[in-house]
């Protein structure tokens, strides 16, 4: 994949190329999560164990079978082969990707089968194994030739407990580490900053014995109305789930929100803004049968809850690190739901998506449509073996034939998003939230009680960009992509990544007999203010939208999300002068971001051209939503980093965007104009594509294939262009070269 490095960057470059003995430069990009998974190896038992080891036999190997519990009893724990594990890390710099580690035998002068991080907080290298392992010790080696601390300060744990903390391995040595208890991961983490490195890891044990209470997969349980009252639908056994009655899901509970102390739904465990799905699969070997009903939000609680998918599979919506700044700060990874069938019925009214996941291997959806979601149908990251088969997917919320149109702008969301990271923190009560909260209650009244809305609520439907269509970055039918958030431009990822991914591909995907139809966008640029290189966020990533805010003079138009903005930037100004910082101050504060000029300007009375025109180091960033997503516009199907795809008779019709570009407001400083030319050419916010490919999928979808395999009808941009078929690879090729001739 070709990439630069800009001169202001090349020194922080060299720094990094340098620490892990490289010859080339590795671009670090926001999104650096890619699933890798690892040739088979036959690893020998190894010598020098711990006595009460030795006395286990561990030098034999382990070959994942099936085996009764009188079995259990008598397996000799050994060397685990590495065909039982899956390895993967927090980020990757240089080839050093995770499975390296794994390798038989080691070679510890890099880059040998050493594995290399990005320099980061707290930095991650761990394995998966495909059943629960009763471990006995894990064994490491560091690089021999140089960085001598990057395998230091290290805690190792057996899914969420520390088995051996403290733990420090010296330049060139290979230590064995006692770590006793039964999981389905290892992880070892740094404590600190720096980079994590090693050239070898093997782990010692035996599968774990079998409880003589079996979980039967094949147990019928029912699901009735009634189970979802409280809120999510966590499914934890494996089994066969049959929907009895139509679910129209709005949780009882107070403002539709999980209980303060309710561990159940901590945010710790993902529940950060509120019950994000209808029913959480964190089990393997669970069938989903729609019976012929349907589930779906109430519209009550489709106002309430403005992040949510009918389904989730797995434990929370986003791994570890990713997502919105709260969700970021969690290190703990979602439990992942793998071979799982959901058929038969209707998935309705969604905020978000009808089926969301993360590196679930084995999902079989069919028989089923997806229907009045405001972002996408079908959405899986970092998957493998997925069938989606016989479904019809759309209308979108807001599309003719939907439920009803989108309720608001995403200012709306935005609102109660700072609403709810108020509570508890100590300023929930602080007029200017107080002022935010009353603005959503009344604009809710009026909302579903059929009123006219409030004026001091216009923002959340402002009738110069609301169209009751979804205002985001995209809307998908199907999106399949690599492990992480989808949310940059297309086909993005590291080099180091896009590598790994070329050489070890997610594979076995088979799309057949589906219909896509009906989804309607009007996407929203929001351009965001940009000083000394930082946006300027309200605290969960939101942008400031200052082009929105200003009268007919240039001058400060206040709303009560602008304000409530403006006040936490004041409140995290006046916390770091008490002292706090670090980790406390983000949890309170978030990503907000509102320099002390531009703050005075929203109190004062001054065009902002007179107080622009004074600062230093000002732009605005084009191509985004109101949360910075990279904008899209609509797509079909999005295929990216995935390999073995099967496609056949598949129909599109009815995909509309009616999106238009951001404005060129006239009263900035001269030096300040908002969006270039050539960011204006290349916006794709405004486009349709019905089928895009990227990240070397393009070698099994090409324009033949779909052409043969897919019937397009019906695409419609008001302002942008539309595709039958991007191949993305050949897309920024003629892009650059189009760049070259114009822009030059």
């Amino acid at each position: 994949m070709p990439f630069s490095v800009r001169q202001p960057q090349l020194a922080h470059f060299v720094v990094v190329v340098l620490s892990c003995l490289l010859f080339s430069v590795v671009p670090v990009l926001a999104e650096n999560t890619c699933r890798t998974k690892h040739s088979l190896y036959d690893l020998q038992g190894s010598q020098g164990l711990l006595q009460h080891v030795q006395a286990a036999h561990l030098g034999a190997s382990y070959a994942p079978q099936e085996h009764s519990e009188d079995a259990d009893a008598t397996t000799k724990p050994g060397r685990i082969q590495v065909a039982a594990m899956t390895a993967s890390q927090i980020s990757v710099i240089g080839g050093g990707s995770a499975n390296k580690a794994l390798a038989n035998p080691t070679k510890a002068k890099w880059p040998g089968t050493c594995t290399c991080t990005q320099w980061s907080k707290n930095p991650w290298w761990q394995v998966n194994f495909m059943e629960p392992m009763a471990i006995t010790a894990v064994e490491l080696a560091a690089r021999s030739d140089c960085c001598g601390d990057r395998l230091h300060h290290l805690n190792i744990t057996l899914d969420h407990t520390v088995c051996a903390s403290g733990v420090n391995v010296g330049q060139g040595e290979t230590l064995m580490v006692p770590c006793v208890g039964a999981a389905l991961r290892i992880r070892v983490q740094m404590i600190g900053e720096g980079y994590l490195s090693m050239c070898g890891f093997a782990a010692f044990g035996s599968p774990a014995p079998k409880k003589k209470k079996k979980e039967n997969p094949c147990e019928i349980i029912p699901m009735y109305s009634s189970d979802f009252l409280q809120g999510t639908y966590i499914i934890e056994k494996p089994g066969t789930y049959v929907l009895q009655e139509d679910v129209v899901f709005e949780p009882v509970t107070p403002d539709h929100l999980p209980l303060p102390n309710c561990t159940k739904y901590s945010k710790q465990k993902g529940y950060w803004l509120g019950f994000f799905a209808a029913i959480a699969i964190t089990a393997n070997d669970v069938v989903i049968d729609l019976n012929g009903h349907s589930i779906g939000m109430s519209k009550r609680f489709l106002f309430h809850q403005r992040f949510f998918t009918v389904i989730q599979l797995g434990s929370k919506p986003f791994l570890s690190g990713q997502g919105p700044p709260q969700f970021a700060m969690s290190d703990e990874d979602p439990i992942i739901a793998n071979r799982t069938e959901i058929k038969n019925g209707v998935l309705g009214l969604s905020s978000h998506m009808g089926i969301h996941g993360n590196l679930n291997y084995g999902v079989n959806i069919h028989d089923v449509q997806i229907r009045d979601f405001e972002t996408g149908g079908i959405q899986l990251n970092g998957a493998e073996k997925v069938t989606i088969e016989r479904c019809t997917i759309g209308p979108s919320l807001g599309a003719p034939g939907s439920y009803d149109e989108v309720p608001a702008l995403a200012t709306l969301s935005q609102a109660m998003l700072i609403d709810s990271l108020s509570q508890g923190l100590g300023h929930e009560h602080d007029p200017a939230i107080t002022k935010l909260r009353d603005s959503v209650a009344n604009f809710r009244k009026d909302y579903l009680n059929g009123l006219s809305l409030l004026q001091e609520s216009y923002f959340f439907r402002d009738p110069s960009t609301f169209a009751g269509l979804p205002d985001g970055s995209a809307i998908y039918g199907i999106l399949l992509h690599k492990a992480g958030v989808a949310i940059h431009d297309f086909a993005a990822c590291t080099s180091a990544d896009f590598e790994q991914l070329s050489d070890d591909p997610l594979t076995g995907f088979r799309i057949k007999n589906v219909v896509i139809k009906d989804l309607y966008l009007k996407s929203d640029e929001v351009l965001k203010l940009m000083h000394d290189g930082k946006p300027v966020l309200g605290p969960a990533g939101d942008v400031v939208q200052v082009l929105r805010l200003m009268d007919n003079d240039g001058k400060y138009k206040p709303t009560a999300l602008s304000e409530a903005q403006r006040r936490l930037a004041e409140l995290k100004q006046i916390a770091q002068k008490a002292g706090t910082s670090g980790d406390e101050l983000f949890k309170m504060y978030g990503s907000t971001n509102i320099p002390l000029w531009l703050q005075e300007w929203m109190k004062g009375k001054l065009p902002f051209k007179d107080v622009a025109s004074k600062q230093k180091k000002l732009s605005f960033a084009a191509h985004g939503d109101a949360m910075s997503h990279v904008s899209k516009g609509v797509v079909g199907m999005r295929l990216e980093f995935i390999r073995g795809v099967e496609l056949s008779n598949i129909t599109m019709s009815g995909l509309h965007n009616y999106g238009v570009q951001s404005p060129y407001p006239p009263l900035l400083p001269p030096s300040m104009e908002p969006k270039s030319l050539e960011d204006a050419v290349f916006y794709k916010g405004c486009d349709v594509r019905a089928v895009s490919v990227g990240g070397g999928t393009e070698a099994d979808v090409t324009k033949k294939v779909v052409d043969k395999s897919v019937t397009i009808e019906g695409l419609y941009s008001l302002e942008g262009v539309v595709h039958n078929f991007v191949d993305e690879k050949n897309m920024k090729k003629q892009e650059a070269d189009f760049k070259k001739e114009v822009f030059r």
